[in-house]
């Protein structure tokens, strides 16, 4: 994997091309501003870039990046999750959105999820808009079988999708193929009227969608959140 790492900080830079040393992802190249990379050949190359205070600053060069007719992942490092900044970032066409404190493994287990075709947000991003704009309540899956018109699994799978699971997780999880988990959460962002699997599971966390005692896995038992 050609892995290609953007920042003004000369310490951001070090510290992650140390990090990502001996892995898939050890980088190649790195610079101090996206602009000298863009018209690379950059087919199947991984750009890591450290996100500046202002998005504008960089948004064209991303925007070119991601227009090449064989673009690369690119994946932004933040300090800070800000809504705005955010929309901006999704708006130039990035594959995922990272915070700074995010541990070496779930750094390396996001990169290789945005490798294999996955958008990688992190999860504080549904809690944090949901606190922003409603009051979640509990409620029981049973209960919302009555009123919202997703069968039993789909909403089991709603559940996984606002704790951050990606499809391979359920996959394990429900004991069933990534295949059958892509084809239900289709299904699952037709029913609620939602264009992907972020806005599925901020809809979850809104209407109180918990896990019960009843389902596959305690919360107890469950692994480290991967931010997603």
């Amino acid at each position: 994997m050609r892995t290609y790492l953007v920042g003004q900080s000369k310490l951001f830079r070090f510290g992650l091309s140390l990090i990502l040393r001996d892995t898939q992802f050890a980088v190649q190249f790195e610079t101090d501003a996206v602009r000298n990379i863009v018209g690379d050949d950059l087919e199947r190359a991984l750009v890591l870039i450290e996100k500046p205070d202002d998005i504008a600053i960089i948004s064209s060069d991303i925007k070119a990046l991601k227009s090449s007719s064989n673009p690369p992942w690119v994946v932004l490092l933040a300090k800070t999750i800000q809504l705005e900044q955010f929309a901006a970032c999704v708006a130039c066409g990035i594959d995922g959105y990272l915070l700074e404190d995010i541990s070496p493994e779930a750094l390396l287990d996001s990169l290789h999820l945005v490798t294999h075709g996955e958008k990688v947000y992190p999860s504080q991003l549904a809690t944090y808009l949901c606190a922003e704009h409603v009051s979640p309540l509990r409620r029981d899956v049973k209960e919302l079988g009555h009123i919202i018109p997703l069968s039993d699994r789909e909403l089991h799978i709603v559940q996984w999708l606002a704790d951050g699971c990606p499809n391979k997780v359920i996959a394990t999880k429900l004991n069933i193929t990534e295949a059958t988990v892509k084809v239900h959460v289709k299904a699952i962002l037709k029913k609620l009227g939602v264009r992907n699997r972020t806005q599925a599971a901020i809809w979850a966390i809104q209407h109180g969608i918990t896990f019960s005692p009843e389902l596959v896995v305690p919360l107890s038992s469950m692994p480290p959140r991967l931010h997603l």
